[in-house]
């Protein structure tokens, strides 16, 4: 299996861009697939290739098991992302997708700059057990992280998502950080909305003690979903750390 093939079984490219100077691996939060960054391709800079992380278990890989873990997280996306990372990298992440994408950076080893977004660091991580409860109480917890979006089942997928949801809490509340780790050699830029109830600025620049390297942290419009309802912000804080790596490939 050559390195495009490896890439394929967990990575979706919207926009290909064989001249890019620059790759944006992006992971999504909990209940998502690669397709909510399809709509990024279109505010991103030509230098920039966006690639999306797709889980098992939805959108065109359904009939796979959802993984259950931080480590079959990685496991299943590592082959692919070692492959990508032939040339300058940025791993942007939300929420659950930011610890996976801070994972994903232990696990390469390094990167040229990694984004999080809408999440505490892996020392501040609360478990939970939402994904061993009721149906209804995962429901609500969904319900009061959208707010005025549409919350009910039905709206959100049904039985479609119940189970991809279900599978990435446990994920997420079964995480439990690697204690010791060296700070990481790459840039970190910490990202929230101003209206995210979960997170405060203290949590924000918590992320400064993971890096050896420069710290930055940005306040955007928006609540939790920031990413999704007002992307500008988020795509100017990409670019910016896509920069100075651009400008290394010339």
């Amino acid at each position: 299996m050559n390195r495009a093939e490896t890439a394929d079984r967990a990575w979706r490219c919207p926009a290909p861009n064989p001249g890019a100077r620059v790759r944006l691996l992006c992971f999504a939060h909990a209940g998502a697939a690669a397709s909510v960054f399809r709509p990024w391709t279109e505010l991103l800079p030509p230098w920039i290739e966006l690639h999306a992380a797709q889980l098992p278990g939805r959108e065109d890989r359904w009939g796979e098991p959802a993984r259950t873990t931080m480590s079959g997280v990685v496991t299943d996306l590592l082959p692919g992302l070692t492959a990508l990372a032939d040339r300058p990298t940025v791993l942007f992440g939300h929420s659950l997708g930011a610890t996976i994408a801070y994972e994903a950076v232990c696990a390469l080893g390094n990167a040229g700059h990694l984004v999080v977004s809408g999440k505490e660091t892996p020392y501040q991580h609360q478990s939970g057990t939402f994904h061993t409860g009721p149906d209804a109480e995962l429901a609500a917890e969904i319900a009061r992280l959208r707010g005025d979006r549409p919350t009910s089942m039905a709206a959100l997928g049904g039985d479609y998502l119940l189970p991809i949801l279900r599978a990435d809490y446990a994920v997420n509340e079964t995480y439990r950080p690697v204690m010791g780790r060296e700070r990481l050699a790459c840039p970190i830029t910490a990202l929230t909305g101003v209206d995210d109830g979960e997170l405060t600025s203290a949590h924000v620049h918590a992320w400064a003690e993971y890096t050896r390297a420069e710290f930055r942290a940005v306040f955007v419009p928006g609540d939790h979903f920031h990413v999704f309802d007002h992307p500008a912000a988020t795509i100017a804080a990409i670019t910016a750390a896509a920069g100075p790596l651009a400008e290394g490939t010339t």
